[in-house]
């Protein structure tokens, strides 16, 4: 593997590397559990950075991992629900509770 750098995101370390077909992956800090140095310079594509490898990375990442979550938020956290969630928060049009069951 050919390390671009490491990488944090929501306080997680990931290590951005590009493997031996110069495709880039990310790589959890914490899984990785063996390594060996090897005396050979590094095989990073041309014009490629940590940073523009890791938002191409991020950008696949969040189109191949969407993930639809149904929550009730108590009405006093609204509005620090829509600061955190900004536009990916959609209200449930509901206007009445479900009914109680017996």
């Amino acid at each position: 593997m050919d390390p671009y750098g490491l990488f944090a995101k929501a306080g997680i370390w990931y290590l951005v590397v590009a493997d031996c077909a110069r495709v880039p992956r990310m790589h959890r800090l914490e899984r990785i559990t063996t390594w060996q140095e090897v005396d050979q310079p590094r095989r990073i594509r041309e014009s490629q950075t940590l940073t523009t490898v890791a938002a191409a990375l991020i950008d696949q990442w969040e189109l191949n991992h969407a993930t639809e979550v149904s929550a009730t938020i108590d009405q006093t956290q609204i509005e620090r629900a829509q600061r955190i969630f900004g536009q990916r928060i959609v209200p449930d049009d509901q206007t009445n509770p479900p009914p109680a069951t017996r």
